[in-house]
């Protein structure tokens, strides 16, 4: 016998024999021993099998394996070419003549590249490819779908014991998409967002109030950072005249956004403090902002002022950031900050600037009705 050797294989091994092992005991347990003219005949058995595999099952499980062997940002960019080329199609009622995606190339969608801190996800790489051509090949169609799909079955970090009790907002987090998409300056993304989402009760709200490694939720950013950054284009455009750039969102647009995302915001979210101490309230106040003339933006940010009262009440000292600044305090050190650098300005260029009076829109002048008591 091949196996055991000396065993004798026409009958099974016992405890009383004395020339076997407690080894060739368990083998024999373990299965049956094969002479010659027993042995399987695995070739046969090979064809068989083989005769049973479907051709075009085979071709998908060895692509699909394929697929999972590459990077995260390999696979993306890979389905962005194909959908956006036209080679794919994401769903049946999508128009064109492509294949349907694959669904594991969907869900490969979902996953999370953990080279990456702040934007780990296909969302953040759809947030930041405004100029790019497979990013503008889409469809407005595919772009919705896909986002919609995102939406509802992004992967996650499960947060750890006791994180949401003490959590430290200093500590590295991904950035809001709707920060990256601001950020980029990618209206068309926001728009898809917003399309996605208008049946889905709530889900905008819970986008505005995420927060980055700062705690700045999108109404923090898109007033510190976002409007100033439209007013000064806005301006530079005024005095030079239009120049060949790409296009960017224009201070009208950049307008009626707030207002949509002021309007569909949270409680939480208009009295939300980031890692200053600052409301969304207090960037809104920045002289910066209030300084030009702009009646649509005085009323805005009345309605701001009432609704950021109602949830905190009217007393100054509920609205203080860390250096005990009150909105109305913020508005008056930006706008001295301001007057002082236009000084500075001045005072190189041999001749008087042209400035405001100093007291800014009525509104941003005024004090909330708790510090005018």
């Amino acid at each position: 016998m091949y196996l055991l050797g000396v065993m004798d294989h026409h009958r099974r091994p016992s405890r009383d024999d004395d020339d076997y092992s407690d080894t060739d005991l368990l083998l024999s347990d373990l299965g049956r021993v094969y002479s010659d003219d027993e042995s399987l005949d695995t070739e046969a058995a090979a064809t068989k099998f083989a005769g049973d595999v479907d051709p075009q099952s085979d071709a998908s499980f060895n692509s699909e394996n394929a697929s999972h062997m590459k990077s995260w940002e390999q696979q993306w960019t890979e389905v962005l070419r194909d959908l956006g080329g036209g080679k794919m199609r994401w769903s049946e009622d999508v128009e064109g003549d492509g294949q349907v995606l694959e669904q594991y190339r969907k869900e490969a969608l979902t996953g999370r590249d953990d080279r990456e801190r702040v934007t780990p996800t296909f969302l953040h790489v759809l947030a930041k490819k405004r100029d790019t051509d497979d990013f503008e090949s889409l469809s407005d169609q595919t772009l919705t779908k896909m986002i919609q799909y995102l939406l509802e079955n992004q992967t996650t970090v499960p947060e750890e014991e006791g994180e949401e009790e003490e959590e430290d907002i200093s500590r590295s987090r991904e950035d809001p998409i709707l920060r990256v998409a601001m950020e980029f300056d990618n209206f068309r993304f926001i728009d898809a967002i917003k399309e996605c989402t208008r049946q889905w009760s709530g889900k905008l709200a819970e986008l505005l109030d995420a927060t980055d490694q700062d705690g700045m939720n999108f109404l923090h950013y898109v007033f510190k950072k976002q409007l100033p950054k439209v007013l000064q284009v806005s301006s530079s455009m005024m005095r030079q005249g239009p120049v060949a750039v790409p296009r960017r969102p224009t201070l009208e647009e950049t307008y009626q956004m707030i207002r949509l995302f002021l309007e569909t915001a949270k409680p939480e979210t208009h009295v939300s403090r980031d890692k200053d101490g600052n409301l969304p309230l207090h960037y809104a106040m920045n002289y910066r902002n209030c300084r030009p003339l702009r009646r649509e933006y005085r009323r805005m940010i009345q309605g701001f002022i009432v609704r950021t009262e109602e949830f905190l009440g009217k007393e100054a000292a509920h609205q203080l950031n860390k250096r005990h600044q009150s909105p109305y305090l913020y508005f008056v050190q930006t706008r001295e900050h301001w007057l002082k650098h236009q000084s500075s300005s001045s005072a190189v260029a041999k001749k008087p600037a042209a400035v405001s009076s100093g007291k800014g829109p009525d509104i941003c002048n005024s004090k909330s009705q708790g510090e005018r008591r």
